[in-house]
């Protein structure tokens, strides 16, 4: 059987949920990976046939440790090292490590958090989850992937935000001292 390539970037949707998870030490594991494979493929079916419109999918990611525990097969693909930090000139990404890595996505929220949990309650025996991040578009409906580049608009005002902080604070000390509760 030849894998189809997972779309990871044809379109954005409006949730995301990322999973971490690492096996524990001294278990047989090879049989809940297989259950896992198993559910993706179901997971996938099954949100593509109940819910068509929602454009959900869950990608499955296996980090370098454990393809070699799995003993999936050799020679392993070219690309496929443990994730090293990455340090540039004024930031570095941290190398978590990750043995299952899972990208879950869906316009629908609940259909995230439902894949989450199936993945987790075959997982939660033999693995420990070392991440979860959700994410979703906000009220102005930016994507998510978009986040990062939007900074740059926020740097400039930071004295405006800081000065509304500071505003909000004396306020908060102002009621917490007198007794009010700002509500008239």
């Amino acid at each position: 059987m030849r894998p189809d390539s997972q779309n990871v970037t044809d379109y954005t949707n409006d949730n995301t949920i990322f999973l971490v998870w690492n096996f524990k030490e001294n278990l047989a594991v090879r049989d809940t990976f297989h259950r896992v494979c198993k559910l993706l493929i179901n997971l996938n079916n099954s949100a593509n046939v109940r819910f068509p419109v929602s454009r959900a999918s869950c990608v499955m990611g296996i980090g370098h440790d454990a393809w070699l525990r799995l003993g999936l097969p050799e020679p392993l693909p070219k690309e496929l090292v443990n994730f090293s930090p990455i340090t540039g000139e004024k930031h570095t990404a941290v190398a978590s490590h990750g043995d299952l890595h899972f990208h879950i996505r869906a316009d629908t929220t609940s259909i995230c958090y439902d894949m989450a949990a199936a993945i987790s309650d075959v997982l939660a025996p033999v693995a420990v989850s070392a991440e979860e991040v959700h994410g979703f578009r906000y009220w102005d409906s930016r994507t998510i992937l978009g986040f990062v580049d939007g900074n740059h608009k926020v740097i400039g005002r930071l004295d405006e935000v800081s000065e509304q902080l500071k505003m909000m604070l004396d306020c908060q000390k102002h009621m917490a001292e007198t007794g009010e509760s700002g509500l008239h």
